[in-house]
């Protein structure tokens, strides 16, 4: 690793989550349809219990963000507009 960049984080999976409700703001959750590391299904079982929230869907696997960045663009732009 270059000297000039650090590691990871080990706070994320060493710390546990201390808030006890999510704010109040408008909650979403998206997934790629075709996700193998985490499927469908587990995100939108996910959501329901712990967002309460449907999973909207979009094409493309894991990384959606490099393979269908203009439908991913185009879904946060929806959502953003919706936004007060």
């Amino acid at each position: 690793m270059p000297v000039d960049q650090r590691g990871p984080s080990d706070t994320p999976f060493g710390q546990p989550c201390t808030f006890e409700r999510w704010p109040d703001v408008p909650l979403r959750a998206l997934a790629g349809a075709d996700d193998r590391f985490f499927p469908l299904d587990l995100q939108r079982r996910l959501a329901a219990q712990r967002l309460g929230v449907d999973v909207d869907v979009i094409p493309g696997g894991h990384l959606v963000a490099l393979g269908h960045a203009v439908e991913l663009a185009d879904r946060l732009t929806i959502y953003a507009s919706g936004l007060p």
